[in-house]
């Protein structure tokens, strides 16, 4: 006998589990977002302080000569500063509410998804039963937009960012597509089939707490990487700067591949 098919319920719960990253990306993207805010707002804020504290003192000293020409100069960079600190926030803010509306537009989704799955079995009073639960669920629009958001996130991961884009489009599913992680995935990528390494590098500084959190040694090898560049372009002088600057700081557990790489110096070519 030919083996049961499971309820249509379950297999929506088990779709839903195969797609998790559905609400975590968008989640994940609010945090990157409001943590870089945060370290921009410290960071100019800092720079302001001081710049206050400097001033505070130069009037203090106005008796004795202080230059008010500077002073003025010291204020107007200061407005400058908050000014452009909040078009920054201001940006923020708006990235971190495009993020919030497509998290409760992908709860909306999920729970018409399970609506659609109840519906599917019979559950809900007044529904008659379908002997084809799958049946029923392959002409549900809302089954149909979650297959065609999985269909444009596997045409992402095969790189078909085109296609994707335009399957999306005529779907009216933005809301539930990722397609900024594959833009900046694919960027990387095209980085590296050029020997470019900044695409990549770029990616873990705005990602380095997460990287250090998981002990990823990513941007160790990438440092590496370019060092070893310049030792093979016989540039020695400069990497050694690069390595005083880029490598000296990492972790006790990628010494080993610093030490490694420090060592390509011997074999340098002779200048």
């Amino acid at each position: 006998p030919s083996p049961t098919p499971p309820p249509a319920s379950a297999a929506m719960s088990q779709s839903v589990l195969h797609n998790h990253s559905l609400l975590r990306t968008p989640y994940e993207s609010i945090h990157v977002v409001t943590r870089n805010t945060q370290k921009i707002v410290a960071k100019e804020m800092s720079d302001v302080v001081t710049e206050m504290k400097r001033l505070s003192k130069a009037a203090k000293e106005r008796s004795k000569g202080a230059n008010l020409i500077n002073a003025t100069k010291s204020i107007t960079s200061i407005v400058r500063k908050l000014q452009g600190l909040k078009r920054k926030m201001q940006e923020g803010q708006r990235t971190a509410s495009k993020y919030v509306h497509r998290c409760q537009a992908r709860l909306d989704h999920l729970n018409n998804v399970c609506k659609s799955a109840r519906l599917a079995e019979g559950r809900v009073e007044g529904t008659p039963a379908q002997d084809d639960q799958l049946a029923v669920l392959a002409k549900d629009e809302v089954v149909l937009r979650s297959m065609d958001a999985m269909l444009v996130g596997h045409l992402m991961r095969q790189g078909c960012l085109a296609s994707a884009a335009s399957l999306a489009k005529s779907s009216n599913i933005p809301d539930l597509v990722d397609s900024e992680i594959f833009q900046s995935a694919r960027k990387v990528v095209q980085g590296f089939r050029n020997r470019d390494c900044c695409p990549a590098l770029a990616w873990c500084g705005a990602n380095r707490s997460r990287l250090r959190r998981s002990n990823c040694a990513l941007e160790a090898d990438l440092r590496v990487q370019e060092f070893v560049e310049l030792i093979r372009g016989n540039n020695v002088g400069d990497a050694l700067k690069y390595a005083r600057t880029h490598l000296a700081n990492f972790p006790e557990s990628h010494s080993q591949i610093v030490s490694h790489a420090m060592g390509a110096i011997a074999f340098a070519p002779p200048s």
